[in-house]
C-alpha cells in the first residue's frame, strides 16, 4: 500500500521523460554543429555555429569568440515569402557575419550541406558575393569541412560528425 503511490509516480515520470527524449532527438535531427573562422587582411572572426533547418523555419546560431552573447538569425518561410530576423548589433564583426548569413539563404545552404555526393561530383554553392566548396567528407558521406570566400573574406567551417 505504501509503495503504490511512489511506484505510480515513478512510472509516470519515466514515461514522460522517455517521450520527451524522443521528441527532442527528432527535433534536433536536422541540426548541424561546427566551428568557423573568417579572415581578411584587417579582421579575424571565429566562433561556434549551429544550423537548424525545418519545414517552415531555418536558424543559424552563432557564438562569436569575443562576445558572450549568442547571435541568432531566423528565416521563416510562408509559401514564396520569407522573413529574416536577427539579434545582431551594429559592430563591424557582427554585421559581416549577419550579412553573410542573410546572403547565403539559410534553408538553401542547409539543404546544400546535406546533399550526398563524392568530392569530385559536389557542386559549389555560389551567390552574388559567396562561393563555397566542400573540402572533406566522412565515410558516411557527411561533410566535415567547407571553405569559401565572401567579399574580401576567406572562411572555413569544420562540422562535428
Amino acid at each position: 500500500m505504501y509503495f503504490k503511490r511512489p511506484f505510480l509516480l515513478s512510472l509516470f515520470i519515466l514515461i514522460v521523460s522517455c517521450s520527451t527524449t524522443n521528441m527532442e532527438s527528432s527535433f534536433n535531427s536536422n541540426k548541424i554543429i561546427g566551428k568557423f573562422s573568417m579572415f581578411s587582411e584587417n579582421a579575424y572572426i571565429s566562433g561556434k555555429i549551429s544550423i537548424l533547418n525545418q519545414k517552415e523555419i531555418s536558424q543559424i546560431k552563432i557564438n562569436l569568440d569575443r562576445y558572450p552573447k549568442t547571435f541568432l538569425v531566423t528565416e521563416v518561410r510562408e509559401g514564396n515569402q520569407k522573413k529574416i530576423d536577427s539579434n545582431f548589433n551594429e559592430s563591424y564583426e557582427e554585421n559581416i557575419v549577419k550579412n553573410f548569413i542573410e546572403e547565403i539563404t539559410i534553408s538553401r545552404f542547409s539543404r546544400w550541406l546535406s546533399e550526398l555526393c563524392n568530392l569530385n561530383e559536389c557542386k559549389e554553392y555560389v551567390t552574388q558575393n559567396v562561393m563555397i566548396s566542400k573540402e572533406e567528407i566522412h565515410e558516411d558521406k557527411k561533410i566535415k569541412k567547407i571553405v569559401g570566400s565572401y567579399k574580401n573574406f576567406k572562411f572555413a567551417v569544420i562540422f562535428k560528425s
